[in-house]
């Protein structure tokens, strides 16, 4: 079989370079995400400066300079002459009390663990580090195939695979500089090795053989892996037997990583007394390709997984010391984190690394360990990598892990029991929360909805809905369709979606509530494609400031412009500088929300921490129709918040329904096809069994070219045994499949009812008792349209919620039940549901037209049934 080679780079040269936007542009999509965040005297304010701003001589100057770089062919990104390679802003600058700023993965369980002979901890580690090194080695061999898009096949960048193996983050040891670079090893012959930690304990092995060129024009490849997955594990399977007979009060001592977790200005003072008492240790841990964490803990739950591989745990032994392992971790590098019952994540360094390149590397690891296990049921050989790489001969003698011993100044024991002490106190006031909705995928490509434009505006609905403020939110967007570009961030916010999620708590109707929630989706859609192809205006804006900020960055330009009037160093020559130094720019670049999408099938859950003190850390992945969802928090209502953008969510999907129309708009042929859709799965489901793993899930069925999920078909069952899954549902907090059936109950606000959008103040922030009031008789109507939710495939939602109900003639309405009756009786049985949904809601609306009683305006919440208490 021939193996087509691939060469990593081969696209860069045609890639075009990233476009330095217009001062215009940028100005007016910085007022646009601005404008719903303030009040509107301040907004007026503000508008002026950004006027002052646009006409501005010194941001005009800085503006030249800027172009001037990006016309340079020896320049490939104009951001980076700026920034050092690294990526600004994504949590803007390491500053107050939050979790470490590290997004992480973490991975399905692993394919050979419903075999007989499941993976432990240290097999799993063994498997992932050896299709780790064949990653590492294919990108070094410059074999990787090139990334593309999914969908039109377009080349991206792979420069920033560079950044992923053998890198760290330092801090600028410069006198009042508090810049933040990124250290890569001088040549790959330094990077070999990796970093193991358990129970803070450190450990180097080498893992790849040295490069040679003589070697490698022989074999065509540069290195080759020292162990094969046993002889691997059997050394990892050491280190954790030797790391737990380590007693608490000396591990604590040798917890070097908490430094790693501190704010920017004690980080740095702690990596200066590392160089100064350790720089050999420290430089082996700066050039260790990555490092590998060796977890105690055995998590079963989504939360208990997510707490555990995004910062370890916080416990305190009889003796107030900390046995917990949130110590175990080296954030300034890319970790791989197993656990003790073989649950593994990965934990990357987000402002050198790019999130789509961990993505690659995580899905190709993850895809290499299915591979295997094909190989072992049939023999085939199968790889994403370089087919030159092999494993070092079992003749060859091969190195042993080396342990790490630290010389602990007392300075540094100092820093090290601060910094833990800290940690365990942001551990304790943080919180993590897993969620899992389901989102028919059929209705929404129906309506031409993205499903990640729908999550971005459901979660703005259910933030205001709770406190009723519109607060900057951004989200991650790649850039990669340029030469060495990563990421541009998008506020989500704008005035368009402020409007929505004040409409959406008002009265009006759900025909508008949906058109504006439709709008607000395209807008996303439009925005985030924008950005992708260079039209944002973040990584613009911040680099202007990043000028202002930086003397360094202040004479690159002017030495490599020189045909161009010199920038001022701003920091010796006070100059006025319009716009940039008003809060509201940090306001823009402080997200209270960080919501971004992450994953693919290989990958389990993604989340995100806060990027402020206050904030929510959003990461969903989208699996066809399912999204799952972590959020983070410090001291907020995390639960609740969940539980209202589940509602919205919800509200969303019983619309989709009712617009949809799907019984009404298909032919008789349509019907016919949909009748032996239903007993095709009748006889799937019948050979359905929850005990057998090769008979869980039933095949997708499709009608005609269009798939219909099954979970859309309506099957009659047996009573008796409806009756026992409706005991067993009821026993379960929230389940998939029956989150729709909780409509009847659906309260967005919480009780609170529905304030006259008429009356509602354009600022959240200054709503009063006065100027907000319940419109009690709309209260009314919702409850009633939210109980005939069900029957939404029909129009007879508006028939059975017509206030004035004795202009509407019964007899019409028997006639149109009739005529659907007609029209549907050749498939009665096909759609049980069809028939007795439209008699109960015909009678339901006659009976609620004779008994319907004004609302009193005083009453708030829902109506209280006081007849069991006479």
């Amino acid at each position: 079989m021939t193996v087509q080679r691939y060469y990593t780079f081969q696209n860069e040269a045609d890639l075009p370079r990233i476009p330095v936007p217009l001062l215009v542009s940028t100005t007016q999509q910085l007022l646009g995400a601005l404008k719903p965040l303030m009040p509107q005297e301040d907004y007026s304010d503000i508008v002026s400066e950004a006027t002052e701003f646009v006409s501005s001589s010194l941001i005009n100057l800085i503006q030249q300079h800027l172009e001037a770089v990006a016309e340079r062919e020896e320049f490939s990104n104009y951001l980076n002459v700026v920034n050092n390679d690294m990526t600004p802003s994504i949590y803007g600058e390491i500053r107050g009390d939050i979790l470490p700023r590290n997004p992480y993965l973490i991975l399905e369980e692993d394919p050979y663990s419903k075999t007989i002979n499941p993976p432990n901890q240290a097999q799993r580690a063994a498997n992932l580090i050896n299709s780790s090194l064949k990653f590492i080695i294919t990108l070094r061999n410059e074999t990787l195939k090139p990334d593309v898009t999914p969908k039109h096949g377009n080349p991206l960048t792979m420069q920033c695979y560079r950044n992923l193996f053998g890198t760290t983050r330092i801090p600028e040891f410069e006198e009042h500089n508090h810049d933040i670079k990124m250290r890569k090893y001088e040549h790959i012959n330094d990077s070999r090795h990796i970093l193991i930690i358990a129970n803070n304990q450190f450990y180097t092995l080498e893992v790849i053989t040295e490069y040679t060129e003589e070697e490698y024009q022989e074999t065509k490849s540069k290195h080759k892996i020292w162990f094969n997955d046993h002889e691997l594990s059997l050394i990892l399977q050491q280190i954790i037997d030797e790391s737990k007979k380590v007693d608490a009060v000396k591990s604590i001592n040798n917890s070097i990583g908490s430094l790693t977790t501190q704010t920017l200005k004690h980080w740095k003072l702690a990596r200066l007394e590392l160089e100064q008492s350790n720089l050999e240790n420290i430089r082996k841990i700066d050039d260790a390709l990555f490092v590998v964490i060796l977890d105690s803990n055995a998590p079963e739950t989504d939360g208990e997984k997510t707490a555990v591989i995004s910062h370890g745990t916080s416990v305190l032994s009889a003796d107030n010391v900390q046995v917990g392992t949130c110590t175990s971790r080296w954030y300034d590098k890319l970790q791989l984190i197993v656990t003790q019952n073989s649950v593994a994540g990965v934990v990357w360094e987000s402002m050198s690394m790019d999130s789509t390149a961990i993505l690659r590397f995580i899905s190709d690891i993850y895809t290499d360990s299915v591979l295997k296990l094909a190989k072992n049921i049939n023999g085939s050989e199968y790889t994403l990598f370089d087919s030159n790489i092999v494993f070092a001969s079992s003749s060859m003698s091969k190195p042993e892990a080396t342990m790490i011993y630290f010389n602990k100044t007392k300075e540094l024991q100092n820093i090290i029991h601060l910094s833990e002490t800290r940690l365990a106190d942001l551990i304790n006031q943080h919180e993590y929360m897993t969620h899992r909705i389901k989102l028919d995928s059929y209705l929404t490509s129906k309506f031409n909805l993205s499903v990640d434009s729908i999550m971005q505006v459901c979660f703005q609905i259910a933030y205001y809905s709770l406190y009723g403020r519109v607060v900057n939110t951004l989200e991650p967007i790649t850039t990669r369709k340029f030469k060495d570009a990563r990421t541009e961030l998008i506020p989500v916010q704008n005035e368009v979606l402020a409007n929505l999620v004040k409409l959406y708590i008002t009265s009006a109707s759900a025909l508008e509530k949906f058109e504006a929630f439709k709008k607000c989706c395209e807008l996303h859609t439009h925005q985030y494609h924008d950005a992708m192809i260079g039209k944002g205006f973040e990584r613009h804006l911040m680099t202007i400031i990043q000028v202002i900020k930086k003397p360094k960055a202040v004479a690159r330009l002017n030495e490599l412009n020189s045909h161009l009037p010199p920038i001022p160093d701003l920091t010796r020559e006070p100059v006025t500088i319009p716009l940039l130094l008003n809060p509201a720019i940090d306001k823009l670049l402080s997200p209270e929300l960080l919501i971004s999408n992450c994953g693919n099938p290989a990958l389990r859950l993604f989340g995100i921490p806060p990027a402020i003190d206050q904030g929510f850390g959003i990461g969903y992945i989208i699996h066809r129709d399912k999204v799952l969802i972590t959020v983070c928090s410090k001291h907020r209502q995390t639960e609740r918040f969940l539980d209202t953008f589940h509602r919205v969510v919800r509200d969303l999907k019983v619309n989709l329904r009712q617009k949809s129309n799907f019984l009404l708009s298909i032919s008789d042929s349509e019907q016919r096809k949909h009748e032996l859709q239903r007993l095709r799965i009748e006889h799937e489901l019948s050979h359905v069994s929850l005990d057998v793993p090769s008979m869980r899930h039933p095949i997708p069925l499709t009608l005609g070219k269009t798939e219909i999920p099954i979970d859309n078909v309506t099957l009659e069952k047996d009573k008796d045994a409806n009756a026992d899954t409706t005991s067993d549902k009821s026993a379960t907090k929230k389940s998939d499949s029956d989150e729709d059936d909780e409509a009847d109950n659906f309260e967005l606000m919480g009780g609170y009812g529905y304030f006259d959008f008429g009356e509602l103040e354009l600022r959240s922030d200054e709503l009063s008792r006065n100027e907000s009031y319940l419109n009690s008789q709309t209260h009314s109507n919702l409850s009633s349209a939210l109980s005939s939710r069900r029957h939404s495939f029909t129009n007879l939602l508006k028939i059975a919620s017509r206030t004035n109900a004795q202009n509407y003639d019964l007899k019409e309405k028997q006639s149109l039940s009739e005529r659907i009756r007609d029209k549907l009786s050749h498939s009665e049985d096909t759609l049980p549901s069809v028939d007795s949904s439209v008699g109960s809601a015909v009678d339901s609306s006659a009976e609620s037209e004779d008994s319907e009683e004004p609302t009193k305006k005083s009453s708030i919440g829902r109506s209280l049934d006081m007849s069991k208490f006479h």
